[in-house]
């Protein structure tokens, strides 16, 4: 007569091996929590729509009154990308520049760098080239960007910028 396999589930558990089963799950949990806190590290949040004030502290500018039409994405892993867009009254554009982080901008007459190239995923990010515009780069310590503003409509200029801090 064949003897019957062993059901292991059916011995009485050992403390020690109870205690090295529980050292074993305990390491696959920390092992999970690792590899959790990784991925949350390397993809980092993404921010949709800032507040106006968040997009400011962020931004490190002052919005003028009367903006309108605010789009923003804020992406932060290793470091953070901002990109806004929003009209505001040409009048206030000197007010806009000179309240900045940006220091002296480029005064180019084209979108400044190729970052307004990218894409970003948002339906909103399409900068082109305006038939008139101001635009410059900047680079203040780690923090670096471009803006572009639309000059195409002499009432309401469009302001398209980029940040990065890494």
């Amino acid at each position: 007569m064949d003897p019957s396999p062993l059901n292991y589930s059916e011995l009485p558990a050992t403390p020690r091996a109870a205690a090295r089963r529980n050292r074993a799950i305990a390491a696959m949990l920390i092992i999970i929590a690792l590899i959790a806190i990784v991925l949350f590290l390397n993809f980092g949040n993404d921010e949709y729509n800032l507040s106006p004030t968040r997009l400011q502290e962020v931004g490190g500018f002052t919005l003028p009154p009367g903006t309108t039409n605010l789009k923003s994405h804020l992406s932060s892993s290793h470091g953070y990308v901002l990109a806004a867009k929003f009209d505001m009254p040409a009048a206030s554009m000197n007010s806009f520049v000179g309240s900045t982080n940006f220091g002296s901008p480029s005064g180019t007459t084209r979108p400044a760098g190729e970052i307004f190239n990218q894409t970003l995923g948002d339906s909103w990010w399409k900068p082109g080239l305006p038939a008139k515009s101001y635009g410059g780069t900047w680079q203040n310590s780690d923090v670096q960007g471009s803006f572009l503003i639309d000059q195409s409509n002499p009432l309401m200029y469009t302001v398209w910028l980029i940040t990065s801090y890494n």
